[in-house]
């Protein structure tokens, strides 16, 4: 996402990244270097820095639901 920010500003206004604004996006710099580098490690070393939620291989019980309703009830509750 940050990436994206960049590279939108470089080709709109690639003036604002060169001069005396340069050290204004370093911190966006570090961020995305720093999500870069927490997601190399994570698939590197398994250590599930990134919520995946429960894995479906080793996964045991009843099927995973997010709310305890009844199938085909609805989560509004309009007209009630």
């Amino acid at each position: 996402m940050i990436g994206l920010l960049l590279v939108g500003i470089v080709l709109l206004k690639p003036d604002w990244m060169s001069g005396k604004r340069l050290w204004l996006w370093l911190p966006l710099y570090g961020i995305g270097l720093l999500t870069a580098v927490l997601t190399l490690v994570d698939v590197s070393f398994g250590t599930q820095l990134w919520y995946t939620g429960p894995d479906p291989k080793t996964y045991v019980g009843e099927p995973f639901r997010w709310v305890n309703t009844p199938p085909g009830a609805s989560h509004c509750p309009c007209g009630q």
